[in-house]
């Protein structure tokens, strides 16, 4: 219950930091409880001025969860005119995060189905265009998106690809038929989750959509936020000033390219 109460209050604080833009929302995953109804789940949602519709995209958070460090992407995503909806499938299901026992609970196969009903959701607002939405995450939400993207996971739960997918240094692993445009980008340093890994699986993922991969020299894990290189959990974390403004334009081009 405390977890739950301290995830809701990250929450409320993210709303009120990222001003009048952002609602905090609740909606189903494809997901099932025990009683087999679906799971709920809590995000919040950013539009651009207007009326729409627009594209969208849905925002994976990584291992340690929602946290405030995400807010400059969600600005900066909706400042190139996407709604964004950041989902977090921990603090429903009562985790924290998943760097202890929580990850056997949270797996990236069972986040992905967050991933598609947040689509699922988002495709019903009025101001989103149900054809143009995209995934993009990061560590553990960029290893779901390698999930999302499984075209072998989804006969048993059939769901629409998302238009896009885009995961920032990811677990990657053999992917078998992309069903949809896949975009890894992770630094040649990452200690955490191996960049050659990346360059093993991702070239071989055999599919009529591309799979682009994108290596940083000098960058570790967490390059694309804010806060400066330091080691957290025994590995290195941190911002690389050349390749975060660098993958900023990466992942808008890539984008722009498949939702336009």
């Amino acid at each position: 219950m405390m977890r739950k109460v301290f995830i809701t209050t990250l929450l409320i604080g993210l709303l009120l930091v990222s001003g009048s833009c952002a609602s905090f929302v609740r909606f189903e995953s494809v997901d099932k409880t025990l009683d087999q109804t679906p799971q709920m789940l809590t995000g919040l949602l950013t539009k651009p001025s207007g009326d729409g519709p627009f594209p969208a995209v849905v925002m994976l958070h990584g291992a340690g969860g929602l946290k405030d460090f995400y807010r400059p992407w969600a600005t900066r995503l909706r400042g190139w005119g996407y709604v964004t909806l950041h989902v977090d499938s921990f603090g429903p299901r009562g985790v924290f995060d998943v760097f202890g026992g929580g990850r056997d609970f949270v797996p990236p196969i069972l986040r992905s189905m967050d991933a598609h009903g947040a689509k699922l959701y988002l495709a019903r607002l009025p101001f989103v265009d149900p054809k143009r939405i995209a995934v993009l995450g990061w560590s553990h939400g960029g290893s779901t998106v390698l999930h999302a993207v499984h075209q072998s996971h989804w006969t048993q739960i059939p769901c629409d690809p998302f238009r896009a997918n885009v995961a920032f240094y990811p677990w990657c692993d053999q992917i078998i038929g992309l069903n949809a445009p896949l975009l890894v980008l992770i630094g040649e340093k990452d200690d955490w989750t191996p960049a050659s890994r990346c360059k093993y699986y991702i070239p071989q993922s055999n599919s009529q959509h591309e799979a682009v991969l994108k290596v940083y020299p000098g960058a570790y894990h967490s390059f694309d936020h804010q806060f400066p290189v330091h080691r957290y959990r025994g590995h290195w974390v941190g911002r690389n000033w050349k390749a975060a403004p660098a993958a900023y334009e990466e992942v808008k081009k890539f984008l722009a390219k498949h939702l336009k």
